[in-house]
């Protein structure tokens, strides 16, 4: 889930840059071959399109920090739905228990080991269902 979120994020980021990119240039394009004749969009040493990218190149810088912050907020969001399913696993919650009763009560490190072993053993499903997500 994690990786769609960072694919969906970056597609949106990829398109607001590829609109505000192109909307100065659509407009520098735009006035090419007013003027002098000569095609080059050259004005007098001033800009061809006399600053008027200055707000659309605002107003796209805004909309990329807009996305960007609404695809965080959604993967924060996911990796934090993610975390809390895993830790209310039942699976997970079970095995965290057994594995904390003998860490809390044991002294022997092969009942610590096996205990360790056995919760690592039970949380695979419950973890790779977190990790995809």
């Amino acid at each position: 889930m994690a990786i769609t979120i960072r694919r969906t994020a970056l597609a949106g980021v990829a398109a607001v840059l590829s609109v505000g990119l192109m909307v100065p240039a659509s407009a520098a394009f735009a006035n090419e071959g007013h003027g002098h004749g000569h095609g080059h969009g050259h004005g007098h040493g001033q800009n061809s399109d006399g600053g008027n990218s200055a707000p659309a190149n605002d107003q796209a810088k805004q909309a990329l920090r807009d996305a960007i912050k609404a695809a965080n907020a959604a993967y924060r969001n996911a990796v934090h739905a993610a975390r809390d399913a895993y830790q209310n696993d039942p699976v997970v919650v079970t095995a965290q228990a057994a594995r904390d009763a003998v860490l809390q009560t044991s002294t022997d490190t092969t009942a610590i080991d096996a205990a360790k072993s056995a919760f690592e053993s039970a949380v695979i499903a419950p973890l790779a269902t977190r990790d995809a997500s």
